[in-house]
């Protein structure tokens, strides 16, 4: 999967990139609080840049949530491990950690059925089966809220399931203004552009009031012109869509004026956006 969020953990700083490419792009992700200052930094960046635009956020409905959980469920199961392997927490004295859990657990399907387990030092110390997918979520955040843990990602997993919600694959709304659409190939082509997600719950009473959910709509004002733009990202023409709010400034950049646009936008952030050399 290619998402526009990829690029993040391939940031590097400008000085360091210099000598590698002719071209570089250019991200600066604004915080909601300095958004206010996006079309002011976009005009000076102009004046630098071979290319520059705002960019927004929006996601390419592909897929529906509850048959990738379900899938989920019959291949592999969902859970965690008392210490993640893959997270890490830097503590006061600078040391890097493992981020480690109360409990480990896991759903799975297993002989038609789901298996909610949950173990502490390897000893399985809870197990329930059922027939009903929200009704092991459920049965796993009751536990958990017993062990002091109010697993968020067991209700975002069960407000996914119960809802039905889009399975979205992040892009670039860019202002092309041309119709525009580098993404995958599917007809009709869904988007959604507001993926928040607010809810008030009760695991006591096992209910959900929902306040805002992800609504894709249809799009058909757009031509693909590929898989990818740049060779990296998905992109959606933001002329083509009802409302995009304004999330950044996107720039394609010569070396030459690469430390005057970074500075730019450093400038207006506080800190160095993304820069990633155009092979």
């Amino acid at each position: 999967m290619k998402t526009a969020a990829a690029f993040i953990g391939l940031a590097f700083t400008y000085f360091a990139s210099q000598a590698k490419a002719d071209r570089y792009l250019v991200i600066a992700h604004f915080p909601p609080h300095l958004a206010g200052s996006i079309d002011k930094a976009l005009e000076e960046v102009k004046k630098e840049a071979q290319w520059a635009s705002w960019f927004g956020d929006a996601g390419l409905a592909v897929k529906k949530q509850r048959d990738e959980i379900n899938k989920a469920l019959e291949e592999r199961g969902i859970g965690r491990d008392e210490e993640d392997p893959l997270s890490v927490v830097v503590n006061e004295r600078g040391e890097r950690q493992k981020i480690t859990h109360p409990f480990a657990y896991r759903i799975y399907r297993k002989d038609g059925k789901i298996v909610v387990e949950i173990r502490k030092k390897g000893k399985v110390v809870f197990n329930y089966t059922t027939d009903n997918v929200e009704d092991a979520f459920w049965t796993l955040l009751e536990k958990g809220r017993e062990l002091n843990d109010t697993l968020p990602e067991i209700l975002y997993r069960l407000i996914e399931y119960k809802y039905d919600l889009p399975l979205t694959y992040s892009a670039f709304a860019i202002p092309f203004c041309n119709g525009t659409y580098y993404g995958p190939d599917v007809k009709p082509l869904r988007v959604v552009i507001d993926g928040s997600v607010k809810v008030h719950y009760f695991i006591e009473n096992r209910t959900i009031i929902p306040l805002h959910l992800p609504e894709a709509i249809t799009i058909t004002n757009v031509t693909r012109v590929g898989e990818v733009w740049l060779s990296k990202y998905y992109v959606v023409d933001a002329c083509a869509l009802p409302k995009v709010n304004k999330r950044g400034v996107i720039a394609i950049v010569h070396r030459d004026k690469l430390n005057s646009v970074v500075k730019i936008l450093e400038k207006y952030l506080g800190e160095e956006p993304v820069v990633l050399p155009i092979s």
